[in-house]
């Protein structure tokens, strides 16, 4: 393509959404047409201001991983905190106890572990688990 007619007008289309950390991808089949180079322009800025805005957002959020280890009785109590406080979750174990892995800002790691303490009435047992990036949907 001649210069300035593809990189320059996608990333002046990630740069107007305020995008960061993201890569596009626009494949352009020769189809017998010559757009000539305002064409090229805006047709790339076209296609990637579409994909932009049809894709998913997220935002990498870092998290730490609390396993909340509680009784069966308690997996109600838990569950609805859990839902009232939307907190993410990862994988459910279900064994002799059940074990809820949340997904936590490590600031909040204290505040939901004390909530925790008072629903169970103190029978809940914690483990703290590693701090990732994780990629948190946007609304």
């Amino acid at each position: 393509e001649p210069g300035g007619t593809a990189g320059s007008p996608i990333l002046e289309a990630i740069k107007m959404r305020s995008i960061t950390n993201a890569a596009v991808a626009v494949v352009r089949y020769f189809g017998g047409i010559k757009l000539g180079a305002g064409g090229l322009i805006r047709a790339y800025a076209h296609a990637a201001g579409l994909a932009l805005d049809a894709a998913q957002k997220v935002r990498m959020t870092p998290l730490q991983t609390l396993c909340v280890v509680i009784d069966y009785d308690l997996l109600a109590a838990a569950e609805r905190y859990v839902r009232d406080m939307a907190l993410l979750t990862g994988e459910t174990s279900y064994a002799e106890a059940v074990t809820l892995t949340l997904l936590v800002p490590p600031d909040d790691i204290e505040m939901h572990r004390s909530a925790l303490t008072d629903l169970t009435a103190g029978r809940a047992k914690y483990l703290l688990g590693s701090k990732d990036y994780t990629a948190v949907p946007l609304p």
